[in-house]
């Protein structure tokens, strides 16, 4: 799904995601007024925070995520390009939590926690 993804000093991944109006997602998300579902964010967000666990060493094939603090900001829309940025913010035994936020344009349109046990 994302593009572009890079993984820097196992601290920090950033991709991109171009909002194509032809998906269906897109098309049935609002008729009329289409928009990039919520849910759809959490995926982009959660693959690179997947990324970003898995470059940091788990052998956990399919590793288990809390979600923490979700926020839908603002409206995404199709033709935006989605920067994805995901960052560790805290590692403890057992446990990483892991920061993602998606920007269209430097405006932040949503943001998570994902908890990694």
């Amino acid at each position: 799904m994302l593009s572009n993804v890079r993984i820097e000093n196992d601290e920090s991944a950033q991709g991109n995601y171009f909002v194509s109006g032809s998906a269906p997602f897109v098309m049935g998300h609002y008729p009329g007024d289409p928009v990039f579902p919520g849910v759809m964010s959490l995926r982009c967000m959660r693959q690179l925070s997947d990324q970003l666990f898995q470059e940091i060493g788990s052998s956990q094939s399919e590793p288990y995520a809390q979600l923490k603090r979700v926020s839908f900001i603002d409206i995404v829309r199709p033709g935006d390009v989605l920067n994805v940025n995901s960052s560790i913010k805290k590692k403890k035994p057992g446990e990483v939590h892991i920061q993602a936020e998606i920007s269209v344009d430097g405006q932040v349109k949503s943001k998570s926690v994902f908890v990694y046990r």
